[in-house]
């Protein structure tokens, strides 16, 4: 079935934080300009890596005005804003505030003071999307974060009803979800991580791939991609070998349970050094002797990803 959304590689833009917690706009831009230049079909603002869960109204509107004038730049590359709340009605002004900045497509999650139940569900997606045509939509399906999480049957029946869902980030899925998504052949676009990604492109070279880990190397990064898309066994199974390591590397040297941005900033200082660690307090990031020390010890475990 002809899909709504590409299948393109999706990256996350990070926001550097200065010691006083303003955006340090430089760096930002030099961010999102490297992802462009790297491989990246479309970007997206404030997910959980960008921190969209803890700026404010001032802050998402400075962040999407710089994002929107860089992407001006890269037209073949999709922006997409995400709008993280509790408030149902936060979300909706923040859609309307970021069209007028240019916005198109957005990343939405359910509100999670509470779990929504499938009837709120519903509701949630008829509003929001209902209330904005013109826009498309990708839901961030991020399970325990907002309490709620849809499976594959669940898109195909919100695909039927609303035309301006195109995609679902979809996190942690099983094997049998993997398969099921496939199986539905959904005209929604289903983005998945690495163990996911390299499984279902095995299997079935339908899916578009969410970089996570390989930020820290945009080579692989990309060949994993292209990998997945053509249905290259070798070149799959080679990378996908190669994230036990990655991962083993990562949690001894850094401390496990950390919000998400905490370690997408340490992988990207692969490619700006001096891409500040910090996060939007309470959230503590790690710290520069933590990432120096990743680092050093990625090289020796991995040396083939940064030849």
């Amino acid at each position: 079935m002809e899909k709504r959304f590409p299948q393109v590689l999706l990256c996350a833009a990070c926001i550097p934080w200065t010691e006083d917690n303003q955006l340090d706009v430089p760096l930002f831009r030099k961010g999102v300009e490297l992802l462009c230049e790297n491989g990246a079909g479309s970007i997206y603002l404030f997910g959980t890596a960008g921190e969209g869960y803890a700026v404010d109204r001032a802050q998402y509107t400075q962040i999407v005005s710089e994002f929107m004038d860089v992407m001006k730049k890269y037209p073949d590359v999709i922006p997409m804003v995400g709008v993280i709340s509790m408030s149902m009605t936060e979300v909706m002004e923040r859609i309307r505030l970021a069209g007028e900045l240019g916005a198109r497509y957005f990343q939405i999650s359910f509100p999670n003071w509470g779990a929504v139940t499938d009837d709120e569900a519903d509701i949630f997606f008829r509003t929001v999307c209902g209330a904005f045509p013109e826009y498309s939509f990708m839901h961030y399906n991020n399970s325990l974060r907002s309490k709620k999480k849809l499976g594959p049957k669940d898109y195909a029946r919100l695909a039927a009803e609303i035309p301006n869902l195109v995609a679902v980030k979809f996190i942690a899925p099983s094997f049998n979800e993997v398969h099921e998504f496939a199986a539905l052949d959904l005209p929604i676009r289903v983005f998945l991580l690495e163990y996911a990604y390299g499984y279902g492109s095995m299997a079935y070279g339908e899916f578009s791939y969410l970089a996570s880990a390989l930020n820290c190397t945009y080579k692989n990064m990309r060949a994993y991609f292209e990998a997945g898309k053509n249905r290259d066994l070798e070149t799959i199974m080679q990378i996908h070998s190669e994230l036990p390591a990655f991962y083993d590397v990562l949690f001894s040297n850094l401390t496990a349970g950390k919000i998400d941005s905490a370690y997408d900033k340490v992988f990207l200082q692969f490619s700006i050094p001096e891409f500040p660690p910090r996060i939007l307090p309470p959230y503590e990031g790690c710290t520069q002797t933590q990432v120096d020390a990743f680092k050093s010890d990625l090289r020796k475990a991995l040396p083939r990803w940064f030849e």
